[in-house]
């Protein structure tokens, strides 16, 4: 009787490891196709910045490809200009900007800036610009037209800038699922930052 019951035991402890096995393989198989639709949304994506201004605008892919990448460029400084209007806002008139120089509404605060801080973010922007020629255009010299890209560049790509090494021995679904939350966040920065301007 012992005997049937330890029996019985092991046989309920067999099921119940054998449905915790199957529910984890389960669990872990709906991971990996979450995963693998986010890479395929991420690569339709980027594929469709380009395909859909081609077939719509009926405007060549390297038309296509140059839109993209502004797309992406222009999203980034939204998120910086969102954030700066925002931060803007709350330090207004504290020492802590420009030692209490710079006042009022964050649409103004641009204009009160001193001059050796336009000098400087002037020199900036001009170093930035002249690298990403350098790195994604084609040269206008040798180029069948203006304004052409390089035909390898991937549109948001240049050349691995990663200061912080966040993508550093990520693998490439890690990369397409971020590249993806990037572009959405950057389009929604760019109705952000317009709306924030419009209302002030």
């Amino acid at each position: 009787m012992a005997r049937a019951k330890a029996e019985a035991q092991m046989e309920e402890q067999r099921a119940l490891e054998l449905k915790l096995e199957s529910d984890h393989h389960r669990a872990a198989k709906e991971a990996e196709v979450q995963i693998e639709k986010a890479r395929i949304a991420a690569e339709i994506s980027l594929s469709q910045q380009k395909s859909r201004l081609a077939e719509q605008a009926l405007i060549d892919q390297a038309e296509a490809q140059r839109y993209a990448d502004v797309e992406i460029t222009h999203g980034r400084l939204a998120m910086l200009a969102s954030v700066g209007f925002i931060v803007g806002e709350q330090v207004e008139g504290s020492s802590f900007l420009f030692d209490a120089q710079v006042t009022g509404p964050a649409i103004n605060h641009f204009q009160q800036v001193p001059l050796p801080f336009w000098i400087g973010l002037g020199a900036l922007i001009f170093f930035v610009e002249t690298t990403r020629v350098q790195i994604a255009w084609q040269d206008p010299f040798n180029a069948s037209r203006l304004f052409l890209m390089k035909d390898d560049h991937t549109p948001g790509d240049y050349g691995g800038f990663d200061p912080l090494g966040l993508s550093r021995g990520k693998d490439e679904e890690w990369l397409d699922i971020h590249r993806l939350r990037e572009l959405n966040n950057g389009r929604l920065a760019m109705v952000a930052i317009t709306a924030m301007v419009v209302q002030e």
